[in-house]
């Protein structure tokens, strides 16, 4: 992932982290049913969207705890 990738993923909100991540994941499992079934183009695309995927995640987590923090 890009640094403007990033930048840009970092400032959106929940809702459009939340649709990012089931974007990846779609992703994802098509990456690994195709792998299953034949050879990838590119098989360090699954380990750079399983990253992305943890890095999207973490981000919501933290935007949620933060909304809820600010919100008490």
């Amino acid at each position: 992932m890009k640094r403007k990738d990033k930048e840009s993923l970092r400032v959106l909100g929940v809702a459009e982290l939340a649709s990012e991540l089931a974007k990846r994941r779609q992703e994802l499992f098509k990456l690994k049913f195709s792998r299953a079934s034949s050879a990838l183009k590119n098989p360090l695309r699954i380990r750079t969207l399983r990253k992305e995927i943890a890095r999207i995640a973490t981000w919501t987590d933290q935007k949620s705890k933060e909304s809820s923090s600010v919100s008490k």
